[in-house]
């Protein structure tokens, strides 16, 4: 198998588990937030598709100003596929920690990896983006890759803008929302 194909599975997998929690995660309801929300899941579902190359918009330029015009070596590639897995991994922990903390009845969660960002989950699922198109070095898949991560970092925004309860803001205050020791703007 190649670091190509095996890409697909991780990222189906990781498709799965986002639409499990669309369908079965607990949202806040409200009109506006259906609707900014479901734009947020049709943009990312179209940026995933143009990051996975299912949907080629250039095809031709695809071929000539792609990054590796041989095909990208077996070794970088597995290398590259690794770094997603353990990017994975880490969304993983986030996951199953923000879990844990609610079922506890913790609201804020600032433990864990959300202690090192505010948005874990996104923060890696947007590392893993930049580093699939890589892999696959088109146009398609880099114009796949910075929309899927604008649109995780306006629904960041969006959220926080949301939450804006004391332990919210001091939370914020503490801790960088996407990089690790950046100074906070809150």
């Amino acid at each position: 198998m190649s670091p190509g194909a095996f890409i697909y599975i991780i990222w189906g997998l990781w498709f799965f588990v986002w639409l499990t929690d669309l369908v079965l995660g607990k949202h806040k309801r409200g009109f506006l937030r259906f609707v900014l929300t479901t734009l947020f899941h049709l943009i990312a579902f179209v940026a995933l598709l143009l990051l996975l190359n299912l949907l080629n918009l250039f095809p031709a330029a695809d071929l000539r100003y792609g990054l590796w015009p041989a095909g990208i070596p077996d070794a970088v590639g597995w290398v590259l596929v690794s770094m997603v897995l353990a990017i994975f991994g880490f969304s993983l922990w986030a996951s199953v920690h923000r879990i844990a903390e609610m079922n506890r009845g913790i609201r804020v969660v600032d433990s864990g990896p959300f202690a090192i960002v505010r948005q874990p989950l996104h923060v890696s699922s947007i590392l893993a983006a930049a580093l699939t198109a890589i892999l696959f070095g088109e146009p398609t898949t880099g114009i796949g890759a910075v929309l899927f991560a604008v649109a995780l970092i306006t629904k960041a925004e969006l959220e926080e803008y949301a939450s804006d309860d004391p332990a919210s803001r001091a939370y914020r205050r503490r801790v960088p929302m996407f990089v690790p020791f950046w100074p906070t703007k809150d």
